[in-house]
């Protein structure tokens, strides 16, 4: 974790008991800057979970794992400097309901939420409308739309609110209908949907212009219905479809054609394949996308020199990624200028 200003102090705390039975008080070290709580230290020092409110000059904290609970969430609310908090859950036992959440109202200078991995649900979004400086939401793993997706259009009282992780939450294509209140917020560049059932009923992603950074692993796509609301995003400017880290491969669920869809997205630089398997007739429909200064194809044996050489119609391009039974000294002697990664799981870094 970062250092995040002159005054800092980050508190990590994991696992460490449900019970919260510290022994100790943390005044020794409350005025403190630039100080840094450890694991071990935690456990040394015996602190308990009522003294984390004395940390009045923190700006960054990570309860992660300590299995906080509602009752808990009270304790934070001195913390009012704090800029980065994480209340990801990994001990299913204890997990955050969101009833609770306006303990966390007081913080206004946060930028950055984690809930990973509770129970929280988009009826409880509202309880969050006093951090007027969060900029990072995550809510992976959450049933967000257990009572309906309306409690979306809460988050437009965040008016700060660039990057938004909803992925795993069980959202579907009717959810999404909800989700699309966003398209009046005027500060969301970045929507992470991973690993939900939306398929191609994406229309209502058309309406969110403001999307600049859209990831959709995992997300099926078999007709051109889901790429043309895509293609329709004037913004987007990097996109991430496939299956990169999935069971079950969605092998060339996309059809060649359908990748011309993305031509409309004449501000699209980034585009990630993985574990599509493309070949070379999807190459070339790629290379229609002219404004691409970067392509991550990942792992595929479907895909020859003869095809990845009209890449070279893509006059931007700086780097790709492929790993392939290919003759690669051949790709680097076709595509002078372009950075080749052979491994699948390299990342190009020209955004």
């Amino acid at each position: 974790m970062k250092i995040i200003s002159h005054v800092v102090l980050i508190a990590i705390i994991h696992s460490i008991s449900a019970t919260h039975v510290w022994a100790q008080s943390i005044e020794p070290y409350q005025c403190k800057t630039d100080l840094q709580l450890s694991f071990d230290f935690l456990i040394k020092k015996g602190i308990k979970i009522a003294d984390i409110s004395a940390l009045k000059l923190t700006t960054a904290i990570d309860l992660g794992g300590l299995g906080m609970t509602d009752q808990d969430l009270h304790y934070l609310c001195p913390l009012t400097e704090l800029t980065s908090l994480a209340l990801y859950n990994d001990n299913s036992a204890n997990p955050l309901t969101g009833k609770t959440l306006e303990n966390l109202s007081t913080l206004s200078k946060l930028k950055t939420l984690d809930l990973d991995s509770n129970q929280i649900r988009a009826n409880d979004l509202y309880r969050l409308k006093g951090m007027q400086s969060l900029s990072l939401l995550k809510l992976f793993n959450n049933p967000l739309t257990a009572d309906g997706a309306e409690g979306f259009s809460a988050l437009l009282d965040l008016p700060k609110l660039e990057s938004l992780y909803l992925h795993k939450t069980g959202i579907t294509a009717k959810d999404l209908e909800g989700l699309s209140a966003l398209k009046d917020s005027q500060s969301l560049r970045e929507l992470i949907l991973i690993g939900n059932s939306l398929g191609d009923e994406l229309a209502p992603l058309a309406l969110m212009q403001n999307i600049e950074r859209l990831d959709l692993t995992g997300v099926e796509m078999k007709t051109g219905a889901g790429l043309q609301a895509i293609g329709s995003l004037s913004q987007l400017s990097s996109l991430v479809i496939g299956n990169n880290g999935f069971s079950t491969p969605l092998m060339n669920s996309i059809k060649s054609e359908n990748f011309l869809f993305l031509v409309d997205a004449k501000n699209l630089k980034s585009l990630d394949v993985r574990g599509l398997y493309v070949n070379d007739s999807d190459i070339a429909a790629i290379t229609n996308i002219q404004s691409l200064v970067q392509l991550e194809i990942g792992y595929s044996m479907d895909v020859s020199n003869e095809g990845l050489m009209k890449l070279k119609n893509l006059p931007h391009l700086k780097c790709v990624v492929i790993e392939s039974e290919i003759n690669y000294d051949l790709l680097k002697s076709q595509l002078p200028g372009v950075k080749i990664l052979k491994n699948s799981m390299s990342r190009c870094r020209f955004l």
